[in-house]
């Protein structure tokens, strides 16, 4: 069971194509490594989010293909 406080991510192929989905788990890996050092020091959820929502940006340009 997923906690109720988590913070959840998902990422979508934009069609069944090989390629798409290969996209698709680049994407998945890129924004797990830049989450994972963007929130390593946060403790709180409002924190996360906060810091999340700060950096979307960040993440549209860096992780997007």
């Amino acid at each position: 069971k997923i906690p109720n406080d988590s913070i959840r991510d998902r990422v979508v192929a934009n069609s069944n194509s090989m390629k798409d989905q290969l996209e698709k788990e680049q994407v998945k890996e890129n924004l797990q490594m830049y989450l994972e050092e963007l929130l390593k020091d946060k403790k709180t959820k409002n924190d996360t989010e906060n810091s999340i929502k700060n950096n979307l940006s960040n993440i549209r340009n860096n992780i997007i293909i």
